[in-house]
């Protein structure tokens, strides 16, 4: 699957090829929808995508992602972005079974850092899921800036 943002292609199975200069903004420049579980009741990471070309080489990066409870019980899941293995983000919380929030942070990264999703359930028949994973911005140029 492949997303499209006027000069901007990125697919959610490769590189996410931004463009020369990324800003903060709120065009989705790199998603991927794909459902991941958190498999206990601690901290787990479910994804990571590590910044492989970037300018300028540190930057701060908007990135939001989805937070659920698929389980059958009324209990806190949790999310939070890490950087390179180290809690960084606010940890969020979603209990409502069956559904999902959405969260936004901007968060400083530089070139090779990891961006790193890590989620974990709130015990009983609670189960923690992060789908929708964006890295949002705007960009001026054509040369790459590779996530992958």
């Amino acid at each position: 699957m492949t997303y499209n943002s006027g000069n901007v292609t990125a697919s959610i199975l490769g590189d996410v090829i931004i463009s020369s200069v990324y800003t903060l903004g709120t065009n989705i420049l790199y998603l991927d929808e794909t459902i991941r579980e958190a498999p206990s009741s601690t901290y787990s990471k479910l994804t990571s995508l590590t910044i492989t070309q970037m300018e300028p080489k540190k930057a701060t990066i908007r990135i939001s992602f989805d937070l659920g409870n698929i389980g059958t019980s009324v209990s806190n899941c949790y999310g939070r972005i890490y950087k390179n293995g180290v809690a960084l983000g606010t940890e969020r919380t979603h209990s409502v079974i069956g559904t999902y929030t959405t969260y936004s942070e901007d968060i400083l990264f530089e070139e090779g850092d990891t961006i790193e999703f890590w989620s974990k359930d709130g015990g009983g028949t609670s189960e923690a899921a992060i789908k929708n994973i964006k890295i949002l911005g705007d960009t001026i140029g054509a040369n790459p800036i590779k996530v992958g």
